[in-house]
């Protein structure tokens, strides 16, 4: 409990046991802030189970064809109802001692916030340099809380927040009608465009650190953006307030150029390029491929 608030902590996870030691880790040293634990497993057939048990958490099943990321946030906060917060978190993150506690005394700090993001920053041990320049390029130093009038400076990274490390306001999600069951993907966007035009804000908490990498391949990042462009097709009406991703994307690559020239290391900037063309055309395949059912 913090503050005289009820914290939950949710994780989807599916064959974790290699990607969860340090977030285990963590949580068993934030023990006395979370009230409840709950993890949502889908088919794992190594030890994430027994490891989550282990460490306090309720654990409820569900199966492969049954998941999207929407429905298993929704029954994430079903199931935490009676929690004031709930912390959600991937399996993979790697929190830093305090970034729990940060997290959830920003959103506690500010009134009328809906949800509150962490920062996010690459181990270079592990993840590459273009990964770690695209988390310091969406993930700065300085804390910040997004509103309407948040919209004529940063466009569509209004509503940019991450599902891998962020805190919700039960109360809020419940009054916004809760997680759409069957969005695939970006159900944290979603979420912040419903607060944001509902009159909530969207906190960055920059002091609230894990370290996360993917290391995704050039075809798992054409897929990752075939999703983000259905995303943006489907709910069309409710981002048009806006802006747009090609603007943000934009801004992104003469950024990430302008960097790569002007630090001496041109020679990454083919495979960059490369990677931020197939980015785009996964983008505008999905823009045009069917909608999906509600």
């Amino acid at each position: 409990m913090y503050n005289g608030k009820k914290i939950g902590l949710f994780v989807p996870t599916r064959n974790g046991k290699k990607d969860m030691g340090i977030l285990l880790e963590r949580v068993k040293s934030s023990e006395n802030l979370f009230d409840e634990k709950l993890a949502i497993d889908t088919e794992s057939t190594d030890l994430t189970v027994r490891l989550l048990k282990g460490a306090g958490f309720q654990v409820q099943m569900i199966e492969k064809q049954a998941f999207n990321h929407g429905r298993v946030r929704k029954i994430g906060i079903e199931l935490l109802h009676n929690c004031d917060y709930v912390v959600m978190v991937t399996q993979d993150v790697q929190p830093t001692r305090d970034a729990f506690l940060k997290l959830i005394q920003f959103i506690d700090e500010h009134d009328c916030m809906a949800s509150a993001y962490g920062r996010q920053l690459v181990d270079k041990r592990f993840g590459s340099v273009y990964e770690a320049r695209s988390r310091r390029f969406n993930y700065p130093e300085g804390d910040c809380v997004k509103s309407m009038t948040s919209i004529n400076k940063l466009g569509i990274k209004t509503i940019f927040q991450s599902d891998a490390f962020v805190v919700y306001d039960v109360g809020v999600v419940q009054a916004l009608g809760n997680f759409p069951e069957k969005i695939p993907f970006a159900e944290d966007q979603y979420m912040a465009a419903k607060a944001i035009l509902s009159g909530y804000t969207v906190g960055y908490a920059a002091g609230a650190i894990v370290y996360h990498q993917h290391n995704y391949t050039l075809r798992e990042e054409y897929q990752r953006m075939k999703l983000v462009g259905r995303f943006n097709r489907e709910y069309k009406e409710l981002l048009s307030s806006f802006g747009t991703n090609e603007k943000e994307g934009l801004r992104y690559v003469f950024s990430e150029l302008k960097y790569y020239w002007g630090s001496g290391n041109v020679l990454k900037i083919p495979k960059f390029l490369v990677v931020s063309i197939i980015k785009f055309l996964g983008y505008k395949v999905g823009e045009k491929e069917r909608r999906y059912s509600r």
